[in-house]
């Protein structure tokens, strides 16, 4: 089943809601003098440690994430993140990203010390925030509906962790589409 989304929007929009989702947690309040830029939303979010708040943005983020048990310990929303042995051979997926379709999104590395990430997006779907999972190309446990190292022991080869981006890309841009 295919979700739609109404309103085309660029990154610096997005950000704006984004930002705008996580002041109305508690403790996010500093570094308001920053401009709502791509380059200074990632700025806000490390230092105000947002990034424990990225997938209870909304309500609606908490529903649509909750399908896919996994840990925020450990967020990446930019691309200048360190992901130590998590990096992508070519080119990275987490960020802000515009599709061929239309669709602008935050892509977010998350999990556990003890668990492998999973990859979600946050976008804008023309009338409130969203966040999706792609299973194509992601790394979970499909049997149990979580991140590896939860029910499931990780693998001895970390390189079984690797994102694949092309399928992930594929993934969301078949499931989420246009409509005006």
């Amino acid at each position: 089943m295919s979700r739609t989304f109404t309103q085309k929007v660029d990154v610096e929009f997005l950000a704006e809601k984004i930002w705008d989702a996580l002041k109305v947690h508690e403790g996010i309040e500093r570094w308001e003098e920053l401009d709502d830029s791509p380059k200074t939303f990632v700025k806000k979010v490390y230092l105000n440690g947002a990034t424990y708040y990225i997938n209870h943005l909304t309500p609606t983020i908490s529903k649509d994430l909750s399908k896919i048990k996994f840990d925020t310990e450990n967020v990446y929303v930019s691309c200048e993140d360190d992901l130590d042995h998590w990096k992508q051979k070519e080119g990275r997926i987490n960020g802000f990203h515009t599709l061929s379709n239309g669709l602008t999104f935050l892509g977010v590395i998350a999990g556990g010390d003890w668990e492998a990430p999973i990859f979600f997006i946050i976008y804008w779907d023309g009338k409130k925030l969203r966040g999706y999972i792609p299973e194509n190309g992601n790394v979970y446990s499909k049997k149990h509906k979580e991140a590896y190292g939860n029910s499931e022991p990780l693998p001895d080869n970390d390189d079984d962790f690797d994102f694949d981006q092309d399928k992930l890309l594929e993934d969301i841009e078949k499931r989420i589409v246009f409509h005006d």
